[in-house]
């Protein structure tokens, strides 16, 4: 028997302070506080985004495109929500 992951979604904990390029690896938020330190999967719009490191209002390294997701543009103020995984 196969475990496989499903994405919970989290509520909106920021909002985008900049527009974000498809091809961007920092992803600036209005507030970063309430994502996790060290690292995390967020949901912008349809996306889903991998990061491995935070700063003042800044997530970094972000893997975009991640779970079979496709990795586009988004504008200044769309909501971004934390995104927990459970086994199915």
């Amino acid at each position: 028997m196969r475990l496989l992951n499903a994405p919970l979604e989290g509520e909106v904990l920021g909002r985008l302070e900049q527009r974000v390029d498809k091809s961007e690896d920092m992803i600036r938020l209005t507030d970063v506080s309430q994502f996790d330190a060290k690292s995390g999967i967020i949901r912008i719009e349809d996306e889903i985004i991998t990061y491995t490191a935070k700063r003042t209002n800044v997530l970094e390294y972000c893997k975009r495109g991640d779970k079979g997701t496709k990795a586009t543009k988004h504008d200044s103020g769309v909501s971004v929500s934390k995104l927990l995984f459970a086994p199915l």
